[in-house]
């Protein structure tokens, strides 16, 4: 069962390998069907460049290595979820759920991360460059050696957020958290 009390399965019992249908065309299929909770799925490596799956669940989901290149993962809940590693360049996730998010070396170049929850997400060497930030919470990040160069920071709350090497050249910190300011310049 759910955490939310739903009765969705998880994707947990996913069997790509005897299925005709593999961990993609399974993942469409459902969410084609409606479906749109994968709490905890095995999704690891999953290849879908410029899948559309606005509202999606993946909380606790392990897409470790996935390429979801200019998906579109627009207010999808991703919430302690295992994106190790994983290719989202140009991929739309504004109004995403990441909080807790484990994004370590994963590649959000360009990507669309307006009004997006980044509370506790691990970014560490995150590419963000040139990625819309605009408004997002990254409260208590960890952007340890992340690439935001030329990023969009305007309106970002980032208070308590570590920022310890990232490279913030040509990014725009307009109406950023002034904690924010303070902490960046204490490295």
């Amino acid at each position: 069962m759910h955490p939310n009390g739903s009765d969705e399965e998880n994707c947990s019992d996913w069997e790509p390998a005897t299925s005709a249908l593999n961990k993609e065309e399974l993942l469409l299929q459902r969410y084609a069907a409606g479906k749109r909770e994968f709490y905890e799925a095995d999704l690891t490596g999953i290849v879908l460049p410029g899948a559309h799956l606005k509202w999606i669940c993946l909380t606790q989901a392990n897409l470790n290595g996935a390429d979801l290149s200019e998906a579109n993962l627009s207010h999808a809940d991703l919430r302690k979820a295992n994106l190790n590693g994983a290719n989202l360049i140009k991929a739309k996730l504004d109004g995403a759920f990441l909080i807790g998010a484990d994004l370590t070396r994963i590649n959000l170049a360009g990507a669309n991360l307006c009004d997006s929850f980044l509370w506790k997400a691990k970014l560490i060497r995150a590419n963000l460059s040139g990625a819309n930030l605009t408004r997002a919470n990254l409260r208590e990040a960890d952007l340890y050696k992340a690439d935001l160069r030329g990023a969009d920071l305007r309106n970002t709350t980032l208070p308590v957020a570590n920022m310890t090497e990232a490279n913030l050249a040509d990014a725009d910190l307009r109406g950023a958290n002034p904690d924010c300011l303070t902490y960046l310049c204490e490295s």
